[in-house]
């Protein structure tokens, strides 16, 4: 708890960093762990890098990263590393009419194919939750898609309480990420 608070005792005059991508090193304790948490609760979209995979996979339990155990001082293992930061890229276009949510997302530079995405909500960009919409198997880009909302679920994806997921097998957890919101 005592890093949360240090890294949000921070006064950014209400910037945030939503959309950005900000890769930490030394992400599993210390300063990188604070820099990790401060741009969490920002909005960013982090890639936590540690020589101690373990020490990442304790760090970020309950949060939603991108973790690579890698030292960034092994020359030789940067070379060798077989799984690079992702830097995907992903739109979704989505329209309501009359409690239909009609969806076309698309996406590219993924690790690997997608083997899984999802609707996620309620929760805010720095918060993770349940599965509301599924998407149908196999997952590609293009795709297309529909859904008819609850009114319980249309409040929360017109308060921005909703995101999209995409999962690959090198990040089972979600490769990328967006929080939906209306405009």
């Amino acid at each position: 708890m005592a890093t949360k608070s240090r890294a949000t005792a921070i006064d950014m005059d209400g910037r945030t960093l939503a959309g950005k991508r900000i890769l930490v090193t030394g992400a599993a304790q210390g300063i990188g762990h604070i820099s990790a948490r401060f741009a969490l609760d920002r909005g960013a979209t982090v890639i936590a890098l540690d020589r101690a995979g373990a020490g990442l996979d304790a760090a970020f339990a309950s949060i939603e990263v991108t973790r690579l155990a890698l030292d960034v001082t092994d020359a030789a293992a940067l070379a060798a590393s077989a799984n690079p930061p992702s830097c995907a890229h992903c739109a979704m276009l989505c329209a309501l009419a009359n409690g239909l949510l009609l969806w076309n997302m698309t996406y590219e530079g993924l690790s690997g194919a997608a083997i899984g995405a999802h609707i996620h909500g309620p929760a805010t960009e720095a918060q993770n939750a349940g599965i509301v919409i599924g998407f149908n198997n196999p997952v590609s880009s293009p795709m297309a898609g529909q859904a008819t909302l609850t009114p319980a679920q249309f409040a929360d994806l017109r308060d921005g309480k909703w995101y999209v997921n995409v999962h690959t097998a090198a990040n089972r957890g979600g490769e990328i990420r967006g929080q939906l919101k209306a405009q």
